[in-house]
């Protein structure tokens, strides 16, 4: 039997020469298609019930796009068609919805997808969602379908990361091809994750300057002795202090801050989510799966997530991922950029801030905006945000990473093109 790698190489020029026809549900604002159009797809058909999002979909992705609630749209249309992709709501199978919990509207789109699968019966079919939702009734229809028509299929618990999205996004991911094809698995994992920083430095400057919230400064100030400290160690900035201390008293004036050649910055970025979920009081290099800072590590930046406990706070450095991008993060989450000065000057003084809190002085906040938010979920730049922000939020946040779309898009085509043929 021939292997996968042996039916990719094969494959792989065929589906360069004949564009592979695809459908995507649940469409939101077309980071799935978008990703599917990467990997070289025709998109003949989409479907999206909210308006102001179809009409986002229509200016970035394609026009030909259905407003309607899926279980109303008439699937014989799509037979013959090669793929097919869904991202059902999720936020009921969420673990940041504290009313989570599977309810008619999930069952109505769970029977639906499973109907269009029995109707259309696609190549490929590619599903995304939180993992939670693997527990709902919705999901076992989809699944039954896949089965009662001979499909085979995987399931995977994936970090975005991986696969060189510069977030940690974890969620569920269903491949499946019909009979008489392979499954291509999973895209290789990269040898190490994309950051943060690097996805976001050239924007950085020209964002307004912004100031953590209260909440935001009791939490890292738990941290603040620890982020002093880290900055001296690293020797990427050079904190003079007058009284040889490590921090100084309310009395003293500011402290001098030079910055390294090699690494002249530095930055924090502190997620927006204010929520009670569990975090770890703990700093995350960019080599370590679990945050830690060592002072061999020599980040430039790291992340300070606001999600966690009342007295903790997790932080990760600027070569790692940003956490997961949430659909109501925008103004919310922000980045400490050190040994820079906002356009106002120093945003804190030693007077304003406990001695743990010493360290932020020696940089500025910067909020971040929805294009940030986008580069996170590696959307285009040529991607037209809507100036609504808590519409680009949603969009952005709902989701699914264009690059990561195309990944998987790929290997779906490569296994399913060429002589491969279905019984």
């Amino acid at each position: 039997m021939n292997s996968i790698t042996q039916i990719e190489t094969r494959q792989a020029a065929e589906s360069c020469k004949v564009a592979q026809t695809v459908v995507t549900f649940f469409s939101g604002g077309g980071g799935k298609a978008l990703g599917a159009k990467l990997a070289g797809c025709n998109l003949v058909g989409a479907v999206e019930c909210e308006a102001d999002i179809c009409e986002v979909y229509a200016q970035n992705v394609s026009p030909i796009i259905t407003c309607a609630r899926v279980e109303t749209v008439d699937f014989r249309q799509w037979i013959g068609i090669d793929g097919a992709m869904a991202s059902p709501v999720c936020t009921r199978a969420s673990v940041a919805n504290p009313l989570a919990g599977e309810c008619e509207i999930d069952i109505i789109a769970g029977e639906a997808t499973a109907r269009f699968i029995r109707i259309v019966r696609p190549k490929w079919f590619f599903l995304e969602n939180v993992y939670g939702y693997r527990r709902f009734e919705a999901f076992r229809l989809i699944v039954n379908a896949l089965t009662e028509c001979g499909y085979s299929f995987q399931v995977d618990h994936c970090n975005t990361a991986d696969y060189g999205v510069p977030q940690t996004r974890k969620r569920l991911i269903l491949q499946a091809v019909a009979p008489g094809y392979l499954l291509p698995g999973l895209p290789s994992k990269v040898v190490r994750w994309n950051g943060w920083y690097d996805a976001i430095a050239d924007l950085l400057p020209g964002l307004e300057d912004g100031a953590f919230a209260p909440w935001q400064i009791a939490r890292l100030g738990s941290m603040g002795r620890r982020v002093t400290e880290f900055l001296m160690m690293t020797g990427n900035t050079q904190i003079s202090h007058p009284t040889g201390s490590g921090c100084l008293s309310r009395s003293q004036p500011s402290n001098t801050v030079a910055t390294n050649s090699a690494r002249n910055s530095r930055a924090w970025l502190v997620e927006s989510d204010n929520s009670s979920r569990n975090a770890h009081d703990i700093h995350k290099a960019d080599t370590s799966p679990t945050p830690s800072v060592t002072t061999a590590s020599r980040p430039k930046a790291f992340v300070v997530p606001a999600g966690g406990n009342e007295d903790t706070v997790a932080a990760r450095a600027d070569d790692e991922p940003a956490f997961t991008v949430m659909t109501n993060g925008v103004g919310r989450t922000k980045a400490f950029v050190a040994g820079e000065v906002s356009a106002q000057g120093r945003l804190f003084e030693v007077a304003e801030v406990e001695p743990s809190l010493e360290w932020l002085q020696y940089g500025v906040v910067k909020t971040l905006d929805t294009r940030c938010l986008a580069r996170f979920q590696t959307f285009p730049d040529s991607y037209k945000l809507p100036t609504n922000n808590e519409l680009a939020a949603k969009i952005i946040g709902n989701a699914v990473p264009v690059k990561l779309a195309e990944q998987i898009v790929r290997r779906l085509v490569a296994a399913t093109q060429g002589s491969e043929a279905r019984p």
